[in-house]
């Protein structure tokens, strides 16, 4: 659902709660919009008010900035040094045999990076790579 169908179901009427359930968006979210649209009717009534820009930003989807995001913590460093960890438990593997049980958890791999100096979360490393598995190193 966009903008424009959050401020409708608002102008029938309907509470922010009962707008949010019925277009599966966040309540601020509802709020958000239906505030802004308030606004830019203010903005159209007062003399001068460019009244074309004033529309489009009326009904238009929110736009992101992405070029002032700040850097990611995955770069290449966190994955030349991950590849690093995985090619080492793969020789393990290979020299102990693979039904060892000496395997690295996902938790310990997180620590080996944290310990290298990366600032990296265990879940932005989980969504890059997974588990530990044969599939990370092929790549």
């Amino acid at each position: 659902m966009s903008k424009k169908d959050i401020i409708h179901l608002k102008e029938e009427g309907l509470s922010n709660r009962e707008a949010a359930r019925r277009t599966g968006r966040d309540r601020d979210t509802v709020s958000k919009y239906w505030n802004e649209y308030r606004r830019g009717l203010q903005e159209l009534e007062k003399p001068g008010a460019d009244i074309k820009a004033i529309q489009e930003s009326l009904f238009s989807e929110p736009r992101y900035n992405t070029a002032k995001l700040g850097r990611r913590k995955y770069t290449e460093e966190v994955y030349k040094h991950l590849k690093a960890i995985l090619k080492d438990e793969e020789c393990k593997t290979r020299l102990i045999g693979s039904g060892h049980k000496q395997k690295l958890s996902n938790e310990r791999i997180h620590q080996k990076l944290v310990d290298a100096g990366f600032e990296i979360s265990s879940v932005t490393r989980r969504r890059r790579y997974g588990s530990v598995n044969e599939k990370c190193l092929s790549e």
